[in-house]
Protein backbone atom coordinates (compact mmCIF):
# COMPACT_ATOMS: atom_id res chain seq x y z
CA UNK A 1 0.00 0.00 0.00
CA UNK A 2 1.55 3.28 -0.98
CA UNK A 3 1.74 6.25 1.67
CA UNK A 4 -0.77 8.80 2.00
CA UNK A 5 1.65 11.45 1.99
CA UNK A 6 5.20 12.11 1.56
CA UNK A 7 7.51 13.37 4.62
CA UNK A 8 10.65 15.31 4.24
CA UNK A 9 12.48 16.44 6.79
CA UNK A 10 15.26 19.18 7.51
CA UNK A 11 17.62 18.91 9.48
CA UNK A 12 16.36 21.89 11.72
CA UNK A 13 13.18 19.50 13.17
CA UNK A 14 11.16 20.98 10.51
CA UNK A 15 8.67 18.27 8.65
CA UNK A 16 6.72 19.19 5.56
CA UNK A 17 3.73 17.06 4.94
CA UNK A 18 2.81 17.13 1.22
CA UNK A 19 -0.13 15.23 0.30
CA UNK A 20 -0.08 13.62 -3.32
CA UNK A 21 -3.69 14.98 -4.35
CA UNK A 22 -4.08 19.02 -3.54
CA UNK A 23 -7.10 20.61 -3.69
CA UNK A 24 -7.74 24.64 -2.61
CA UNK A 25 -6.89 24.25 1.08
CA UNK A 26 -5.24 26.93 2.56
CA UNK A 27 -2.18 25.64 3.96
CA UNK A 28 -1.16 24.84 7.81
CA UNK A 29 1.41 25.79 9.93
CA UNK A 30 1.87 23.91 13.12
CA UNK A 31 4.37 24.69 15.89
CA UNK A 32 4.54 21.87 18.59
CA UNK A 33 6.06 22.00 22.01
CA UNK A 34 5.97 22.56 26.03
CA UNK A 35 4.03 25.24 26.96
CA UNK A 36 5.90 26.18 30.06
CA UNK A 37 7.37 29.90 30.47
CA UNK A 38 11.19 28.56 29.72
CA UNK A 39 9.64 27.42 26.33
CA UNK A 40 8.60 31.32 25.56
CA UNK A 41 11.46 31.11 22.77
CA UNK A 42 9.00 28.57 20.67
CA UNK A 43 7.34 30.82 20.00
CA UNK A 44 9.11 32.94 17.55
CA UNK A 45 8.15 29.63 15.27
CA UNK A 46 4.52 30.57 15.54
CA UNK A 47 5.65 34.64 14.72
CA UNK A 48 7.44 33.44 11.76
CA UNK A 49 4.45 31.47 10.23
CA UNK A 50 2.22 34.35 11.11
CA UNK A 51 3.92 36.53 9.06
CA UNK A 52 4.78 35.24 6.04
CA UNK A 53 1.80 33.70 5.67
CA UNK A 54 0.70 37.14 5.97
CA UNK A 55 3.52 38.41 3.64
CA UNK A 56 2.94 35.76 0.82
CA UNK A 57 -0.62 36.37 0.62
CA UNK A 58 -1.69 40.12 0.55
CA UNK A 59 -5.76 38.95 0.99
CA UNK A 60 -7.33 36.57 2.99
CA UNK A 61 -7.26 36.11 6.72
CA UNK A 62 -4.77 33.98 8.59
CA UNK A 63 -6.26 32.30 11.09
CA UNK A 64 -4.35 30.75 14.25
CA UNK A 65 -5.42 28.18 16.54
CA UNK A 66 -5.13 28.73 20.12
CA UNK A 67 -4.96 25.73 22.20
CA UNK A 68 -7.09 25.83 25.26
CA UNK A 69 -8.21 22.28 27.36
CA UNK A 70 -11.05 24.25 29.63
CA UNK A 71 -13.21 26.95 27.62
CA UNK A 72 -16.32 26.35 26.51
CA UNK A 73 -17.94 26.51 23.30
CA UNK A 74 -19.71 29.63 24.23
CA UNK A 75 -16.94 31.41 25.30
CA UNK A 76 -14.44 30.60 22.56
CA UNK A 77 -17.32 31.83 20.17
CA UNK A 78 -17.02 35.02 21.87
CA UNK A 79 -13.66 35.83 21.53
CA UNK A 80 -13.50 34.34 17.97
CA UNK A 81 -15.82 37.02 17.77
CA UNK A 82 -14.49 39.91 19.62
CA UNK A 83 -11.37 39.77 17.30
CA UNK A 84 -12.88 39.55 14.11
CA UNK A 85 -14.75 42.91 14.92
CA UNK A 86 -11.17 44.53 16.19
CA UNK A 87 -11.05 43.44 19.71
CA UNK A 88 -7.15 42.98 20.46
CA UNK A 89 -6.54 39.11 21.08
CA UNK A 90 -5.18 39.93 24.68
CA UNK A 91 -7.98 42.21 25.25
CA UNK A 92 -10.57 38.98 24.27
CA UNK A 93 -9.08 36.70 26.18
CA UNK A 94 -8.65 39.02 29.53
CA UNK A 95 -12.53 39.53 29.14
CA UNK A 96 -13.28 35.73 28.60
CA UNK A 97 -10.89 35.03 31.80
CA UNK A 98 -13.28 37.58 33.54
CA UNK A 99 -16.32 36.17 32.99
CA UNK A 100 -14.96 33.01 33.88
CA UNK A 101 -14.73 34.41 37.44
CA UNK A 102 -17.63 36.90 37.36
CA UNK A 103 -20.00 34.75 35.13
CA UNK A 104 -21.44 37.89 33.57
CA UNK A 105 -19.32 40.43 31.04
CA UNK A 106 -17.38 43.31 32.15
CA UNK A 107 -18.82 47.00 31.72
CA UNK A 108 -16.35 48.75 29.49
CA UNK A 109 -17.13 52.11 31.50
CA UNK A 110 -16.65 50.70 35.03
CA UNK A 111 -13.28 51.21 36.20
CA UNK A 112 -13.32 48.62 38.24
CA UNK A 113 -14.04 45.95 35.81
CA UNK A 114 -11.26 46.67 33.83
CA UNK A 115 -8.58 46.88 35.95
CA UNK A 116 -9.83 43.41 37.30
CA UNK A 117 -9.79 41.92 33.40
CA UNK A 118 -6.27 44.09 33.25
CA UNK A 119 -5.90 41.87 36.76
CA UNK A 120 -6.08 38.48 34.66
CA UNK A 121 -4.18 39.61 32.07
CA UNK A 122 -1.42 40.08 34.68
CA UNK A 123 -1.92 36.97 36.25
CA UNK A 124 -1.84 34.66 33.20
CA UNK A 125 1.49 32.47 32.62
CA UNK A 126 4.19 34.20 30.70
CA UNK A 127 3.90 31.43 27.82
CA UNK A 128 0.38 32.68 27.26
CA UNK A 129 1.09 36.31 27.41
CA UNK A 130 4.00 35.72 24.58
CA UNK A 131 1.70 34.41 22.65
CA UNK A 132 -1.29 36.87 23.13
CA UNK A 133 1.67 39.60 22.83
CA UNK A 134 2.32 38.06 18.89
CA UNK A 135 -1.15 37.47 18.15
CA UNK A 136 -2.02 41.32 18.96
CA UNK A 137 0.71 42.72 16.97
CA UNK A 138 0.11 40.92 13.95
CA UNK A 139 -3.58 41.34 14.14
CA UNK A 140 -3.09 45.03 14.97
CA UNK A 141 -0.51 45.26 11.84
CA UNK A 142 -2.73 43.23 9.42
CA UNK A 143 -6.38 43.66 10.47
CA UNK A 144 -5.98 39.87 9.01
CA UNK A 145 -5.56 37.82 11.48
CA UNK A 146 -8.33 36.01 13.20
CA UNK A 147 -9.05 33.39 16.09
CA UNK A 148 -10.00 29.42 16.12
CA UNK A 149 -9.81 29.01 19.92
CA UNK A 150 -10.14 25.52 21.59
CA UNK A 151 -13.31 24.93 22.91
CA UNK A 152 -15.17 21.59 24.92
CA UNK A 153 -18.89 21.26 23.85
CA UNK A 154 -21.09 22.74 26.00
CA UNK A 155 -23.03 20.03 26.62
CA UNK A 156 -20.05 17.66 27.04
CA UNK A 157 -18.38 20.20 29.37
CA UNK A 158 -21.32 20.01 31.49
CA UNK A 159 -21.84 16.56 31.72
CA UNK A 160 -17.75 16.08 32.89
CA UNK A 161 -18.38 18.95 35.59
CA UNK A 162 -21.47 17.38 37.04
CA UNK A 163 -19.37 13.89 36.93
CA UNK A 164 -16.50 15.58 38.12
CA UNK A 165 -14.10 14.51 35.52
CA UNK A 166 -13.66 17.74 33.89
CA UNK A 167 -10.32 18.91 35.21
CA UNK A 168 -8.68 15.84 33.71
CA UNK A 169 -5.17 17.42 33.47
CA UNK A 170 -5.13 17.93 37.20
CA UNK A 171 -6.27 14.50 38.35
CA UNK A 172 -3.50 13.35 36.32
CA UNK A 173 -1.19 15.71 37.94
CA UNK A 174 -2.51 14.25 41.32
CA UNK A 175 -2.18 10.81 40.36
CA UNK A 176 1.33 11.06 38.71
CA UNK A 177 2.12 12.78 42.44
CA UNK A 178 1.14 9.46 43.87
CA UNK A 179 2.57 7.72 41.52
CA UNK A 180 5.92 8.79 41.98
CA UNK A 181 5.67 8.77 45.64
CA UNK A 182 5.14 4.73 45.06
CA UNK A 183 8.12 4.75 42.78
CA UNK A 184 10.59 6.82 44.94
CA UNK A 185 10.32 3.82 48.08
CA UNK A 186 10.05 0.83 45.66
CA UNK A 187 6.50 0.25 45.46
CA UNK A 188 6.63 -0.04 41.64
CA UNK A 189 3.56 -2.38 41.39
CA UNK A 190 1.41 0.68 43.49
CA UNK A 191 2.76 3.47 40.97
CA UNK A 192 1.99 1.55 38.38
CA UNK A 193 -1.76 1.11 39.54
CA UNK A 194 -1.98 4.46 39.08
CA UNK A 195 0.24 5.70 36.67
CA UNK A 196 -1.27 3.43 34.11
CA UNK A 197 -4.94 4.56 34.08
CA UNK A 198 -4.45 7.85 35.02
CA UNK A 199 -2.11 7.63 31.43
CA UNK A 200 -4.51 6.11 29.39
CA UNK A 201 -7.52 8.40 30.62
CA UNK A 202 -5.47 11.53 29.38
CA UNK A 203 -4.64 9.88 26.23
CA UNK A 204 -8.42 8.93 25.85
CA UNK A 205 -9.16 12.96 26.17
CA UNK A 206 -5.92 13.68 23.97
CA UNK A 207 -7.46 11.59 21.39
CA UNK A 208 -10.32 13.39 21.15
CA UNK A 209 -9.46 16.99 21.26
CA UNK A 210 -7.03 15.99 18.65
CA UNK A 211 -10.24 14.87 16.66
CA UNK A 212 -12.22 18.00 17.47
CA UNK A 213 -8.49 20.12 16.73
CA UNK A 214 -8.98 18.31 13.12
CA UNK A 215 -12.43 18.87 12.59
CA UNK A 216 -11.95 22.63 13.31
CA UNK A 217 -8.94 23.55 11.37
CA UNK A 218 -10.32 21.36 7.93
CA UNK A 219 -13.36 23.65 8.13
CA UNK A 220 -11.24 26.34 8.39
CA UNK A 221 -9.01 25.39 5.93
CA UNK A 222 -11.77 25.46 3.12
CA UNK A 223 -13.06 28.44 3.87
CA UNK A 224 -12.13 30.55 0.49
CA UNK A 225 -11.82 33.86 2.49
CA UNK A 226 -8.74 32.15 4.81
CA UNK A 227 -5.47 31.95 3.53
CA UNK A 228 -3.48 30.25 5.91
CA UNK A 229 -3.94 28.82 9.32
CA UNK A 230 -1.44 28.47 12.03
CA UNK A 231 -1.32 27.58 15.70
CA UNK A 232 0.91 26.41 18.65
CA UNK A 233 0.33 22.85 19.91
CA UNK A 234 1.12 21.01 22.61
CA UNK A 235 3.79 18.03 22.20
CA UNK A 236 0.90 15.62 23.34
CA UNK A 237 -0.85 16.26 20.15
CA UNK A 238 1.27 15.14 17.24
CA UNK A 239 -1.15 13.15 16.04
CA UNK A 240 -3.03 16.01 15.00
CA UNK A 241 -0.72 16.56 12.14
CA UNK A 242 -0.79 12.53 10.70
CA UNK A 243 -4.86 13.31 10.99
CA UNK A 244 -4.72 16.70 8.55
CA UNK A 245 -2.26 15.14 6.18
CA UNK A 246 -4.47 11.93 5.90
CA UNK A 247 -7.10 14.07 4.80
CA UNK A 248 -5.26 15.96 2.07
CA UNK A 249 -4.64 18.87 3.87
CA UNK A 250 -0.98 20.71 3.31
CA UNK A 251 0.87 20.45 6.62
CA UNK A 252 3.93 21.99 8.16
CA UNK A 253 4.95 20.90 11.23
CA UNK A 254 7.75 22.66 12.87
CA UNK A 255 9.17 20.99 16.48
CA UNK A 256 11.36 23.74 18.19
CA UNK A 257 12.84 21.26 20.66
CA UNK A 258 13.71 18.67 18.12
CA UNK A 259 17.67 17.69 18.26
CA UNK A 260 19.26 15.20 16.02
CA UNK A 261 15.53 13.54 15.84
CA UNK A 262 15.64 13.22 19.88
CA UNK A 263 12.47 15.32 21.06
CA UNK A 264 12.89 17.33 23.96
CA UNK A 265 9.67 16.75 25.55
CA UNK A 266 8.51 15.94 29.28
CA UNK A 267 8.38 12.05 30.11
CA UNK A 268 5.08 12.87 31.20
CA UNK A 269 3.69 13.84 27.19
CA UNK A 270 5.82 11.07 25.76
CA UNK A 271 3.78 8.92 28.01
CA UNK A 272 0.35 10.05 26.92
CA UNK A 273 1.83 10.06 23.44
CA UNK A 274 2.98 6.29 23.04
CA UNK A 275 -0.47 5.60 24.46
CA UNK A 276 -2.56 7.47 21.98
CA UNK A 277 -0.92 5.98 19.21
CA UNK A 278 -1.03 2.81 20.49
CA UNK A 279 -4.34 2.44 22.17
CA UNK A 280 -4.94 -1.55 21.75
CA UNK A 281 -2.18 -2.46 24.15
CA UNK A 282 1.09 -2.31 22.13
CA UNK A 283 3.16 -0.60 24.85
CA UNK A 284 4.53 -3.83 26.97
CA UNK A 285 5.02 -3.85 30.47
CA UNK A 286 8.41 -3.03 30.47
CA UNK A 287 7.57 0.36 28.64
CA UNK A 288 4.84 0.91 31.30
CA UNK A 289 7.42 0.77 33.86
CA UNK A 290 10.30 3.02 31.95
CA UNK A 291 7.80 5.57 31.55
CA UNK A 292 6.64 5.75 35.11
CA UNK A 293 10.23 5.47 36.21
CA UNK A 294 10.87 8.22 33.72
CA UNK A 295 8.26 10.47 35.18
CA UNK A 296 9.84 9.20 38.78
CA UNK A 297 13.84 10.19 37.56
CA UNK A 298 12.49 13.60 35.81
CA UNK A 299 10.88 15.01 39.07
CA UNK A 300 13.89 14.47 40.92
CA UNK A 301 16.36 16.28 38.89
CA UNK A 302 13.84 18.65 38.56
CA UNK A 303 13.97 19.12 42.11
CA UNK A 304 17.33 19.33 42.61
CA UNK A 305 17.96 22.01 39.92
CA UNK A 306 15.71 24.17 41.45
CA UNK A 307 17.35 23.66 44.98
CA UNK A 308 20.59 24.36 43.17
CA UNK A 309 18.86 27.52 41.22
CA UNK A 310 17.68 28.50 45.23
CA UNK A 311 20.91 28.18 46.78
CA UNK A 312 23.83 29.50 44.06
CA UNK A 313 21.56 31.03 41.06
CA UNK A 314 22.84 28.46 38.77
CA UNK A 315 19.96 26.27 36.57
CA UNK A 316 19.56 23.87 33.96
CA UNK A 317 17.56 23.73 30.54
CA UNK A 318 15.06 21.33 29.98
CA UNK A 319 16.85 19.49 27.25
CA UNK A 320 19.46 18.43 29.58
CA UNK A 321 17.32 17.32 31.96
CA UNK A 322 16.10 14.98 28.99
CA UNK A 323 19.14 14.11 28.89
CA UNK A 324 19.53 13.08 32.21
CA UNK A 325 16.51 11.06 32.45
CA UNK A 326 17.28 9.37 29.23
CA UNK A 327 20.63 8.53 30.74
CA UNK A 328 18.87 7.06 33.74
CA UNK A 329 16.30 4.75 32.41
CA UNK A 330 18.94 3.57 29.47
CA UNK A 331 19.79 0.50 31.96
CA UNK A 332 16.34 -0.55 31.93
CA UNK A 333 15.94 -2.78 29.43
CA UNK A 334 13.67 -5.58 30.74
CA UNK A 335 11.85 -6.07 33.76
CA UNK A 336 14.74 -8.02 35.08
CA UNK A 337 16.57 -5.23 35.35
CA UNK A 338 13.36 -2.98 36.69
CA UNK A 339 12.86 -5.16 39.39
CA UNK A 340 16.44 -5.06 40.35
CA UNK A 341 16.53 -1.77 40.62
CA UNK A 342 12.99 -1.55 42.76
CA UNK A 343 14.51 -3.76 45.33
CA UNK A 344 17.81 -1.30 44.94
CA UNK A 345 15.34 1.68 46.47
CA UNK A 346 13.66 0.28 48.74
CA UNK A 347 17.63 -0.13 50.45
CA UNK A 348 18.72 3.06 49.75
CA UNK A 349 17.71 6.43 48.31
CA UNK A 350 16.31 6.44 44.76
CA UNK A 351 18.69 8.98 42.94
CA UNK A 352 21.75 6.86 44.86
CA UNK A 353 20.16 3.41 43.46
CA UNK A 354 20.18 5.05 40.17
CA UNK A 355 23.62 6.56 40.21
CA UNK A 356 24.69 3.03 41.71
CA UNK A 357 23.21 1.41 37.88
CA UNK A 358 24.74 3.78 35.80
CA UNK A 359 28.54 2.88 37.41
Amino acid sequence: MSSAYSNRRSGSGEHVDTPEVKKKRAPIHLVLGNHSDSSVDNLVHLDTAIGESLRKNPSGNVVVFVEDGYALAAQAEVIEQQVAQGYPPSLSFGILEFVNYQLRFPDPTNTKDVNQVMGALAETNKFRLAELKILDKHADQSGRVRLLWEARPNEEAIQEVTAGTFNRGERYTEAEDESVEAVLVGEFDRGLAVFKPSVEELARDTSKRNDRFAARIATVAEDPDVAAVAGYIGGAHTRLGHILVRKGYDVTRVFPEMENGVLSWGTSVEAIRQREFFPDGALSEVDWHRLMIGVAIQRSIDLLVYAAEEQTGDTMSLKEVLRLTRIGLSGFTDMESIRQFERSVKEKDFMEALIDLSK
